[in-house]
């Protein structure tokens, strides 16, 4: 049995005589022997580090593939049509509020499929209507109905707003530079047939806009007047001299 000294270690290499193994304190001898020579006898018990540079980072990714799969299928997969009747909703609107008055919703064929207060909303069956809508007379002299086509789809609901502008007035009527404080007119707007009574007033008064004649009656005379324009959105002094 050969023995060598290395670093104040005892090692052990070589073949081991099997006559020596006999001997009990031989054999613990010899097992730490083994132990504490195994680097000088070749073995290494370093353990195996990774390399900083090998790439696994797609060593624990999931596979993805039959998941893109699935989801392409939920995607493909179509929602049914939706079905049955809508509602039509319409409002007629003056001076940045809903006012009263009255509406009516047609069909294709010109045939009336519902009507009444403006602010309803009316259940029809899908399909292209057409709506008109027409503000309360004393609300604003002068003005005309609204129209307006509307898509009704299944069960949604499709608003339809008539707005009105309105021009509010105050005449001034005037001789020679002075005011008249006792008189009456009856208006009409151009293009209508409605009469509109005026007479004076300390308050301005909501006219729908456009152009306006009249006859003016005081001491007796009648006096006609053209020309009035009233601008929507204004409010206004209109003056109306007469000789």
């Amino acid at each position: 049995m050969t023995f060598a000294a290395k670093g104040g270690i005892v090692a052990l290499c070589g073949a081991i005589p099997t006559n020596d193994l006999g001997n009990e304190a031989t054999m613990r001898t010899l097992t730490l022997l083994l132990g504490l020579s195994l680097s000088a006898c070749g073995g290494d018990t370093t353990p195996v580090q990774d390399d900083p540079h090998e790439d696994t980072a797609g060593d624990d990714q999931p596979d993805l593939g039959h998941a893109d799969e699935e989801f392409e299928e939920e995607i493909e997969e179509e929602l049914p049509e939706p079905s049955g009747p809508g509602q039509v909703h319409v409002v007629i609107r003056m001076g940045g509020a809903e006012q009263a008055g009255t509406v009516e919703v047609t069909n294709r064929q010109g045939e009336t499929v519902a009507e009444g207060a403006a602010g309803t909303t009316f259940t029809v069956e899908a399909g292209d209507y057409h709506v008109s809508g027409m503000l309360d007379a004393a609300l604003l002299p002068g003005h005309v109905g609204r129209e307006d086509d509307v898509l009704v789809s299944p069960g949604q609901t499709a608003e339809v707003v008539f707005t009105y502008e309105v021009a509010r007035i105050r005449l001034d009527v005037r001789r020679g530079g002075r005011p008249v404080n006792t008189w009456r007119m009856v208006l009409t707007r151009e293009g209508q047939d409605i009469e509109i009574p005026m007479q004076p007033s300390t308050e301005h008064v909501m006219m729908a806009p456009g152009r306006y004649s009249g006859v003016l009656t005081t001491g007796g005379a009648r006096i006609e007047v053209n020309g009035l324009i009233f601008q929507g959105g204004a409010t206004m002094d209109v003056p109306v001299n007469i000789n």
